[in-house]
């Protein structure tokens, strides 16, 4: 109520109820706040895997008859009835033939409403396994939607279950979280209902907070921790209240409708509940003291509430001319435990005459060791002429009846007088012999009192200063309490902290930190350094000397002067050896003083760097030696990164090209190129570079005289051990020599064809003259020798033009032609 006025902004009751009367909606926004809807997707896990297993067994039992019905009561807005949807489906093949029906009901139509559309937000899923939320969930605009197959087995409904008939029949009722809300009373209803709705074995599901104990017999645990439980067989002796039930409006389709018996029920049940229902009379259950516990049917015409503190007393409710009657039938019935029925009584109500009978009964059982009593109200119905007596009577008949209505009136009263009398006499008697037992207790207290008022002045006094002194303890308690309660979450830091300090130094890699004071007192040691110290071994560690660990004393002189450094506040570090392995150290000065000025202790890290100098040194003489190849070498080495940037040359190019590494940073080498091949080379470069494939060019290169020698320049992909490209390698060979005696090759090989071609064409001239003329003159020897010269002489010719062959090759002059032939043997 607090939280709509304040959001309503409005001061008091009185301005909300007229914020009412204007605005009828605000009762549901107020019904709405009062509702608890909290819930999620399988609350507490552990109880839904517990309930998986016996929903396995249930299922298994109802192969026979295809069906299981479900009752998901107080649902709100569907996380649970879907839940138990998710892990029936889970348990089921796909094409199980079961037919599942899950009723899931609330009073709240807002929440009832996001149920039906089964669409969550992510954070409402969270509580969901992955594999579940992938299988029975759709990925939609507002979050996430249960699919179909799982919300069609899924009835939503709003239902009361404290005031509606109950969903019967049911293997299995899940109500969790909703029974802490209600008082013992509407516990037992409840549970009746729902032992009632349940079939035979069938499974109560509860909240962790609930239990059965306001009725233990209804229901034996099967899972005590997860509050899970089976219906106890047979019929126990709590009988439901199904007048609580509130009934349908449309009475003819109520009356039409087939009543079907529920099961357990025999015939004398039957006709038991029939007489209960058809019983027209209204009637209270009290109990010893008048409190009314139950109603049935309207007692608007005998009972009324009256002005003052709220009293269900039925004596004091009652009509104040039935009060004399019912006190007395009550009296009687108390004293006699039998039914007791009073005499025809007139009443007035309104300006009218009514008349009732009263009929007191007992109960037939006590229950939880009280005893109860059913007041009956029987409306006596008279004609309607006889409240127009007066016009069909006499006056003289009219006061014989009255006078013999006040007769019976007066012999009530003396009867109920004499009731009381007997009553008071009774306790009387008690009164006097309880008054004597007083009167000797009282003089006993008299003087027990003498003692007591000397006393008290004394603890009056010891009192007051005692109510000082307590005050002051108890703001001291209260002071106590708080700092006891920071000093709790203090440890608590601190063992966290001391628990990560642990761990953090305890895994410190090949290594070990330590704590000194300012003895150089080792306090504190710990580190995978200490991997081959065993647990005794390293507990010696403790308590001695730092630097005196190590057996050399240079070393020890070392550690000594880095230590008394920090403890004048300067951070420090020093490498040294221990035991043949490289070691450096780091020193930081520790302050705990308030001041911040003196240094306390001081914190070392010290780290075996063996590896890591070792590694060192071979990657300097590495990279030493390669600087010495490389600049020895005959040739010009250089190197590039992925981007094509310089970032080596040896110093033969340097020497060569008269630069310096400035000068060749990046593509600054391109410049001593020269610029007719400049473009092509940097094109071929390029291309290699694009396709990681190596590459040999010639080109110019500009000496440091200004002249141009020819080079021949090899390139070649570098890669790490994963392959990764790193860029190029290269060298270059200065080739402008051999360039020159190509030229002067090919120079001379033309001259010599020309000088070798010119005799041999005139000296096979005459050989073919003169044989002609040997052949007219008959000189067979002379031709034949002749002709084995003519042979020689072509010979010689065919390899004068191959010779020249060679150099019209290199010189670029002959252009061979594509010929298709067939080759054959």
């Amino acid at each position: 109520m607090n939280k709509r006025l304040e959001a309503l902004s409005l001061d008091g009751l009185d301005s909300y109820v007229q914020h009412i009367n204007k605005n009828p909606d605000e009762l549901e926004e107020l019904f709405s706040l009062v509702l608890i809807g909290v819930t999620e997707f399988f609350r507490n896990f552990e109880a839904f895997e517990q309930l998986r297993s016996i929903l396995k067994d249930i299922l298994a039992n109802k192969a026979e008859d295809g069906g299981i019905r479900i009752w998901s009561v107080g649902c709100a807005t569907g996380e649970e009835p879907y839940s138990l949807a998710m892990l029936i489906c889970d348990i089921l093949p796909p094409d199980s033939p079961l037919n599942i029906q899950i009723f899931a009901t609330d009073i709240d139509d807002k929440a009832l409403a996001v149920a039906r559309k089964g669409i969550y937000s992510p954070q409402a899923t969270e509580s969901i396994p992955q594999d579940m939320a992938q299988r029975y969930f759709d990925k939609v605009k507002e979050g996430y939607q249960i699919k179909k197959n799982i919300r069609q087995f899924v009835l939503f409904s709003r239902h009361d279950v404290s005031a509606d008939p109950p969903f019967v029949k049911q293997n299995m009722i899940i109500c969790r979280n909703l029974m802490i809300y209600f008082n013992n009373n509407l516990q037992r209803d409840t549970l009746k209902t729902f032992h009632y709705a349940l079939k035979e074995q069938g499974v109560l599901f509860l909240g962790k907070s609930e239990s059965v104990s306001v009725l233990p017999d209804l229901f034996t645990p099967l899972d005590s921790k997860n509050k899970i439980f089976r219906r106890t067989e047979g019929s126990p002796m709590y009988a439901m209240d199904y007048g609580r039930f509130r009934r349908k409006q449309n009475v003819q389709n109520e009356e039409k409708s087939e009543k079907v018996l529920p099961p357990g029920f025999s015939l004398l049940d039957n006709a038991k509940e029939s007489l209960f229902n058809y019983y027209e009379h209204p009637f209270v259950v009290v109990n010893e003291n008048h409190q009314i516990q139950e109603i049935k049917g309207s007692l608007r015409l005998y009972m009324e509430m009256t002005e003052g503190k709220a009293d269900v007393n039925l004596i004091k409710m009652v009509n104040p001319e039935l009060t004399m009657e019912l006190r007395a039938l009550l009296t009687k019935l108390k004293k006699t435990n039998k039914p007791q029925e009073s005499k025809i009584v007139r009443f007035s109500l309104f300006e009218q005459y009514h008349f009732v009978r009263i009929r007191a009964l007992p109960m037939l059982f006590e229950m939880h060791n009280t005893r109860y009593y059913m007041v009956i109200f029987e409306k006596i119905q008279t004609d309607l002429h006889y409240f127009n007596f007066e016009k069909d009577f006499s006056l003289k008949e009219i006061q014989d009846l009255r006078i013999q209505e006040l007769e019976q009136e007066l012999a009530a009263s003396r009867e109920h007088i004499q009731t009381f009398t007997e009553e008071l006499e009774t306790s009387n008697e008690e009164l006097q012999s309880l008054n004597e037992e007083l009167q000797s207790a009282n003089e006993e207290l008299k003087s027990a009192n003498e003692e007591l008022e000397t006393g008290n002045e004394e603890l009056q006094s010891a009192n007051e200063e005692l109510h000082t002194a307590n005050a002051e303890l108890r703001a001291v308690n209260l002071e106590l309490i708080e700092k006891e309660q920071q000093l709790i979450e203090y440890q608590k830091q601190l063992q966290k902290s001391e628990r990560l300090y642990q761990t953090i130094t305890a895994n410190f890699p090949n290594g070990t930190v330590g704590v000194i004071d300012n003895h150089m007192i080792l306090e504190f040691i710990s580190g995978k350094g200490l991997a081959s110290y065993s647990e005794p071994d390293r507990d010696r560690l403790v308590g001695q000397v730092s630097y005196a660990l190590n057996p050399e004393e240079s070393e020890r002189k070392k550690l000594k002067m880095l230590f008394e450094d920090a403890f004048q506040g300067h951070e420090g570090e020093a490498e040294l050896f221990y035991q043949g392995q490289a070691v450096k150290v780091f020193a930081t000065p520790l302050y705990f003083a308030e001041d911040g000025k003196k240094v306390d202790k001081v914190m070392y890290l010290s780290q075996d760097v063996s590896d890591y100098y070792y590694a060192l040194q071979q990657v300097k003489e590495s990279e030493e030696r390669f600087r010495m190849l490389a600049d020895t070498a005959p040739i010009m080495i250089w190197m590039e990164d992925k981007n094509r940037r310089n970032i080596y040359q040896s110093k033969g190019w340097w020497q060569f090209t008269g630069s310096t590494p400035d000068d060749n940073y990046g593509e600054g080498w391109l410049q001593f190129i020269h610029p007719d091949d400049r473009e092509r080379v940097n094109q071929t470069f390029q291309e290699a570079f694009d396709k990681r494939e190596p590459f040999s060019e010639e080109y110019r290169l500009r000496r440091a005289d200004d002249t141009y020698h020819w080079i021949l320049d090899n390139g070649k992909p570098r890669h790490n051990e994963q392959g990764d490209f790193l860029g190029y390698i290269g060298g270059c060979i200065d080739i402008h020599e051999q360039k020159e005696l190509e030229k002067k090759k090919d120079e001379f090989m033309n001259l010599a064809s020309h000088e070798l071609k010119t005799p041999l064409t005139s000296a096979k001239a005459y050989i073919n003259l003169a044989t002609r003329q040997l052949q007219s003159g008959g000189n067979a020897e002379v031709v034949n020798y002749l002709e084995k010269a003519n042979k020689s002489v072509e010979k010689l010719n065919h390899l004068i033009s191959e010779l020249l062959d060679i150099s019209r090759i290199e010189l670029g002059k002959i252009n061979p032609k594509r010929n298709n032939s067939i080759l054959t043997n």
